[in-house]
């Protein structure tokens, strides 16, 4: 995922769960957005989640992000 997207930081665990960011500039909005990247593991797959958030709001968000993450589940079904 890092190769793919070309840029972010190493991959580091946060509160048990793998995960890299990197920056986003939206230059016709001039918004800069932070990508959180979670790598998850199911029974019969791996998931890619991406949390994302304005650079502007990343003191407010920060302490949720980790949170979002750990609310991701999984379930069997047929997608």
């Amino acid at each position: 995922l890092i190769e793919h997207n070309g840029e972010g930081n190493a991959v580091e665990t946060v509160d048990g769960l793998p995960r890299y960011y990197y920056d986003w500039e939206n230059v016709e909005a001039g918004v800069t957005y932070r990508y959180f990247v979670y790598a998850f593991k199911s029974d019969d797959a791996f998931w890619m989640v991406q949390i994302v958030v304005d650079v502007e709001s990343l003191d407010k968000y920060e302490d949720d992000v980790s949170r979002w993450a750990h609310s991701v589940t999984f379930r069997n079904a047929d997608i």
